[in-house]
């Protein structure tokens, strides 16, 4: 048996050796955590500057994102750089106020009617704020290199070689107890960069979904920054999320992190505000798409100031004179005579006219057909007004006047034959459908009841009478007229289907002459047939002669009758199945025609009358049409001053007459949309009627047959898919019935300063609602451009016309991501992606105010300052059409169709089908080398992109920055360099 003290021993023995072991480890643990702490007291003590420099850097950042948003937080704050002013100032951005409403009236007649500013350099030095970079952001700073500067855009930010585009800055000292340092800071503008390129093509490869894909492609052209690789893989630039990712794209030097840091971003995103007065823009696709529920009255359709809307009216079938319906927010209706609406028309059409211009397409048939659309011009008002008018136009009519005879038999016996001159008066009507979509006309009648200008005096052997006489009765200078009537009447009998551009020529059905009477006439052209008129003595009598007499004749142009006022000039209606439709007006006083058209007496002799008979013998033609359809007789600036599509005009004094008051450049034949051209010619004349003799066309614009003019030509778009643009607004033919100069045509978009008002200010001599003279492309920009855009939240045919996706799948699709807007710049808000799409259309889309809310659930992807002063990035901008395929017009077999040509880069059509083939193509609207360059769309090369990048910039330098989006379009309100 065991000792029980020897067990107990053991046991203190084993707690001494473990509390022993114990209190090493103890030792070993506390002279390591020592030896810890003292390291870490020494890091701590080595890191504290850099933390001091960090904790300043955040001070920087945080007063950097306190001034900007001091500065540029309110939406109607305009960011540029430095180097707008001057391209030797430095890339520091500054911020200028708006022009917050002071660029146009705020009240009474002029309420939203744009005004000059004054000076614009004195107006916009006032408007500026600050620039914003550390110390004093009044000045423009130093930002060169030197001594106790801090470098925030270095070598490692923009290479080597760069020394104007970095920025050193002044560093301000931190001056606090136990605390030392200094901090600067610079901000930069992404908005005035290009975004890093997306490339993408559209959903399918119809024609229609390419109009749609050039109607607002907005992936800029990647090669300008050596990024070319993007066309074909374009997920790259999805895996971009920071400047230096660049640089895994294009590897080699120099980086492009580096070369292109003041030109590419990575990250730009906008928002759809008004930067001009403030809030969210309102959305013209909304607007329009549900314009049945928006409402009639208190429609806040334009921004006076940021805490002031202009409130319109809609016209309505019940209230067609609605007060502020017109477009211009200043402008009234003439009169309220609702049975006479021709005379009741403003200075420009109404909103309710643009929106059926902008929902054309649900008429359009088959994707390539309109109905034709017209009222009387003394019917319903609603409708003469507020719905846009299709139909075909007349392009010209040309008369033709020939020397001509009549075989008299005598009832003697033997029979004695005699002759009997005549004038034969052939009328030549062409045609012109001048839209993109094929158009139907029923049987169409022209009734003259006024006589036209020419006076003529006839020499006939030995009859030499020295008296002239006009055609037909009604003159006030001639009291003789060849005619007993006062009136010429022709007849289209049958309907007829005119192509997108296409002319067609009628003339006289029968090639018998007749005294008197409505002349029917037939596609193509016949010489021999039209009214014929005895020729008379001096006494009144009918002059008969022999055989082997000539014919001589001289004429004047200066035919007068009464039309409101006395003056010369034509007197055409015309009228369809609907009723008296287009009413072709064109008058001068007799002093302004006398100057004009002067006499002419060199016209050719005649042959014999015996061959007069069956053959007779052209010696003058006078044609009377379209400025653009006729290359003929007063030259003038083309369609920036003459619409096609205007028929009556208040001109020579008939201004006063219709409206009671004289306006500028009326009395001018220059500035009518119309020409009235008289010419000698003999046979197979080039200036003789010429057509198409297999499809019967006529020839118009630039020249008068094969050899040198357009059987087709398309020069106005209806829309045939819903609008992406603004731009596409160019199209809707805003003055309409305006009678007034200037006649303008493309208005929305353009800037052409008319010489009819003077350069500062946007009307001529009258101030009132009822005043019909504006300078209607600056004030269609200034009303449209900040105030609106276009969500593309609309259906998206599949083509053309209204079959494909309906507006709510569109909205859902983009909510869910499972496809884009048509617009794909457009994306959904953070807090909307991804959402119950179905609850947001409910919300957001579906009421009536959706147009006035939308924008605040949209951003925008690479939202582009216009007064970026980058050439590059410009470029880039410029050159985003790569590897396009273009609709086009092409004609074969008797049809047409829209086709798409192969790939092509930096295409650039007029419209979204375009009228005919490139350029380099022969097409199919006329026979002439050269013809598609009228018709059809151009090539731009590389060289002329990059120089038209290098002149926006020197516009931008010479005329920024831009206090508003609408203030680029247009040009200035100031005399000189506008």
């Amino acid at each position: 048996m065991k000792s029980l003290t020897t067990a107990s021993s053991a046991k203190r023995g084993f707690a001494l050796v473990v509390t022993l072991m114990l209190m090493v480890l103890l030792s070993i643990l506390a002279i390591g955590l020592l030896s810890l702490s003292t390291i870490s007291l020494r890091s701590l003590s080595s890191a504290y500057p850099r933390q001091i420099a960090e904790a300043n850097a955040r001070l920087a950042l945080m007063l950097a994102i306190g001034e900007l948003q001091k500065n540029a937080g309110l939406d109607t704050r305009i960011t540029a750089r430095a180097d707008i002013l001057d391209d030797k100032n430095p890339p520091v951005l500054g911020v200028w106020k708006s022009w917050e409403g002071t660029d146009h009236g705020l009240s009474g007649n002029g309420i939203g009617r744009p005004v000059s500013p004054g000076d614009y350099t004195t107006a916009k030095k006032n408007r500026f704020l600050a620039w914003l970079v550390s110390g004093d952001r009044t000045i423009l700073t130093d930002t060169s290199s030197g001594n106790g500067k801090a470098t925030l855009v270095g070598i490692g930010s923009v290479g080597s070689g760069k020394a104007k585009t970095e920025i050193h800055l002044a560093t301000i000292p931190i001056d606090m107890p136990g605390k030392n340092g200094a901090y600067a800071w610079w901000v930069g503008g992404e908005n005035l960069k290009a975004r890093l390129p997306e490339p993408y093509r559209p959903s399918s490869e119809s024609p229609g979904q390419w109009a749609m894909h050039m109607k607002s492609h907005s992936a800029v052209d990647p090669e300008p920054f050596g990024l070319g690789t993007l066309f074909t893989s374009p997920e790259l630039g999805k895996k971009v999320v920071s400047r230096d990712l660049l640089d895994l794209i294009k590897t080699s030097t120099p980086l492009v992190s580096d070369e292109f840091f003041y030109d590419l971003s990575v990250s730009s995103v906008g928002l759809l505000t008004n930067a001009a007065t403030g809030g969210w823009k309102k959305d013209f696709s909304l607007f329009t798409e549900k314009s049945a529920v928006i409402g009639a009255s208190n429609l806040p359709l334009f921004r006076l100031k940021p805490d002031e809307d202009s409130f319109a009216s809609m016209a309505t079938s019940g209230n067609p004179y609605a007060a502020k319906s017109i477009f211009y927010p200043w402008s009234t209706y003439r009169t309220s005579n609702i049975s006479q609406p021709i005379y009741a028309h403003g200075a420009v059409t109404s909103w309710a006219n643009l929106i059926d211009y902008a929902l054309s397409y649900r008429k359009v048939i088959g994707g390539k057909s309109i109905p034709s659309e017209s009222t009387a011009i003394f019917g319903t008002a609603y409708s003469f007004i507020h719905k846009v008018r299709i139909l075909p136009v007349i392009a010209r009519i040309q008369w033709v006047y020939s020397h001509s005879a009549a075989n008299i038999v005598s009832a003697a016996n033997p029979p004695v034959t005699t002759y009997e001159p005549r004038l034969l008066l052939t009328p030549v009507i062409t045609m012109w459908n001048p839209y993109n979509l094929e158009v139907s006309s029923s049987s169409l009648s022209f009734n003259i009841p006024k006589p036209l200008p020419t006076a003529l005096n006839f020499k006939v052997g030995s009859e030499t009478g020295s008296k002239y006489f006009s055609l037909a009765t009604g003159s006030y200078n001639y009291t003789s007229s060849l005619s007993p009537t006062g009136n010429l009447a022709y007849r289209i009998p049958s309907g007829f289907t005119l192509k997108p551009g296409e002319t067609l020529v009628f003339s006289p059905a029968s090639i018998t002459p007749v005294a008197s009477g409505t002349i029917d006439l037939a596609p193509g052209f016949r010489s021999k047939g039209g009214h014929f008129f005895p020729l008379k003595k001096d006494d009144g009598t009918k002059m008969v002669s022999s055989s082997s007499d000539t014919i001589k004749a001289e004429v004047k142009f200066d035919t007068a009758y009464n039309d409101g006022s006395q003056g010369v000039g034509i007197y055409l209606d015309m009228s369809n199945d609907r009723g008296h439709v287009l009413a072709y007006r064109m008058v001068y006083s007799p002093t302004v025609a006398a100057a004009v058209y002067e006499p002419v007496s060199d016209l050719a002799v005649s042959s014999q009358l015996s061959g007069l008979v069956a053959s007779p013998e052209p010696f003058l033609t006078t044609v009377f049409g379209a400025r653009m359809a006729s290359k003929t007789h007063i030259p003038a600036k083309g369609f920036v001053q003459s619409s096609p599509l205007v028929n009556y005009t208040a001109m020579g004094g008939k201004d006063q007459a219709d409206t009671g008051r004289h306006y500028r450049g009326s009395g001018h034949p220059v500035n009518s949309p119309f020409d009235y051209s008289f010419k000698a010619i003999t046979a197979n004349d080039s200036n003789s009627p010429g057509e198409d003799a297999s499809t019967q066309r006529g020839y118009i614009v630039t020249g008068f047959n094969k050899a040198d003019g357009l059987s087709r030509c398309v020069i106005d778009e209806l829309p045939t898919r819903p609008i992406q643009s603004l731009g596409e607004l160019q199209n809707w033919d805003l003055r309409y019935e305006n009678p007034v100069p200037p006649f303008a045509f493309n208005l929305i978009g353009n800037s052409d300063a008319t010489p009819l008002i003077a350069s500062d200010i946007v009307i001529g001599d009258y101030s009132d609602g009822v005043n019909l003279q504006h300078d209607d492309s600056y004030c269609a920009n200034h009303l449209l451009f900040d105030d609106w855009f276009c969500s593309s939240i609309a259906p998206n045919p599949s083509d053309f016309g209204t079959s494909g996706k309906d507006m709510k799948t569109v909205f859902t699709d983009h909510i869910k991501g499972s496809s884009n807007l048509p617009n794909h710049a457009y994306l959904p808000i953070q807090a909307d992606a991804g959402g119950d799409a179905n609850a947001l259309f409910t919300k957001y889309v579906d009421t009536a105010d959706s147009w006035k809310n939308i924008a605040s659930r949209l951003e925008v992807r690479g939202m582009f300052n216009v007064n970026s002063t980058s050439i590059t990035a410009w470029r880039a901008i410029l050159g985003h059409a790569r590897n396009w395929k273009i609709p086009y017009i092409s004609e074969s077999g008797g049809g047409f169709n829209i086709s798409l040509s192969g790939e092509t880069d930096h295409a650039v059509s007029r419209f979204s089908v375009a009228g005919d083939s490139d350029t380099s193509s022969a097409g199919s609207s006329g026979a002439f080398p050269g013809a598609t360059e009228f018709t059809g769309y151009r090539i731009l090369d590389e060289k002329m992109i990059d120089a038209l990048a290098k002149e926006i910039v020197n516009q931008v330098r010479l005329r920024g920055p831009f206090l508003s989006l609408s203030e680029f379009v247009n040009r200035q309100l100031s005399s000189g360099n506008l």
